[in-house]
């Protein structure tokens, strides 16, 4: 398990080994994707014995990717190919996680796994430099795309919107995706990999197309007592380094098949507040 301290990381982990599963975690300090020496130490058996690594590890901030593309290249593309290789010359399945943002957002229903792919910005171009990285490497691999991912876990949309529960924000409301709640993936992730199906690509999102702001607006009303606002805003009037795809809503249909449907964004909010009051 590679970018173990992450949102999502976390939250596999901790699913595996509640399922039975042996897993060694790996953080950045003990695997750098970017570093090829890392990934040599796959097959020289530095981790032990591996059935499968799920890799979480990537450059995932999107506006800083604009200016230190390098950086985001050597990680999401380069580092993710070294890793690729390393599991098809070791025989060990890999699962890895990608982003809507492979897609250009000029779509108008959710984006299944054939449609065709145009990233805007370095982030997304790393993205799926990463995933042609995997495809061509020969390795039996599952890719995951997945959307808007928020959780318990670090930083993200829904901890700062309850953060700043108090405060009167402008949230973009012409930005429309499908919110995906991490422990509801990490959980689906697994079942996946138990399931073994055929390697390809899955979206693995949730099931709810929505805006920014009705995200936010959905996250407001379960608040206890709030005192801030929200005030919906276009695109224009938050400028930010990065262009975003205007609608990068997936169609996990393929994944759901397998996975059965992931619960909705109340049984997600119920969980966060529950854990989280």
């Amino acid at each position: 398990m590679t970018g173990a301290g992450g949102m999502l990381g976390q939250e596999i982990v901790s699913d595996a080994q509640h399922r039975g599963h042996q897993v060694t975690a790996l953080g950045h300090p003990e695997f750098d994707i970017a570093d090829p020496v890392s990934s040599g130490k796959i097959m020289a058996g530095d981790f032990g014995e591996i059935d499968l690594i799920i890799n979480c590890a990537a450059f995932t901030a999107v506006d800083k990717a604009e200016s230190e593309p390098d950086a985001a290249f050597m990680t999401n593309g380069l580092g993710v190919g070294y890793l690729a290789q390393a599991c098809a010359m070791s025989g060990v399945k890999l699962m890895h996680f990608s982003t809507d943002y492979v897609f250009g957002g000029d779509g108008t229903k959710p984006y299944t796994e054939e449609d065709a792919v145009n990233p805007i910005g370095a982030y997304g171009q790393s993205k799926r430099q990463g995933e042609e990285a995997v495809l061509s490497s020969g390795a039996y691999a599952w890719i995951l795309r997945t959307s808007w991912l928020i959780g318990p876990h670090g930083k993200n949309f829904l901890n700062t919107m309850v953060a700043r529960k108090d405060d009167d924000l402008a949230i973009v409301s012409d930005q429309t995706g499908t919110p995906t709640y991490a422990p509801f993936l990490a959980e689906a992730a697994i079942v996946l990999a138990e399931s073994s199906p055929p390697p390809g690509i899955f979206h693995a999102a949730g099931s709810e197309v929505m805006t920014w702001y009705d995200l936010s607006m959905r996250i407001h009303e379960r608040l206890p007592e709030p005192k801030g606002t929200r005030r919906a805003i276009s695109t224009s009037e938050y400028l930010t380094p990065a262009k975003r795809p205007a609608y990068s809503a997936l169609d996990s249909s393929k994944f759901s098949a397998i996975t059965g449907q992931m619960p909705s964004l109340a049984r997600a909010l119920d969980h966060y507040f529950q854990i989280k009051p």
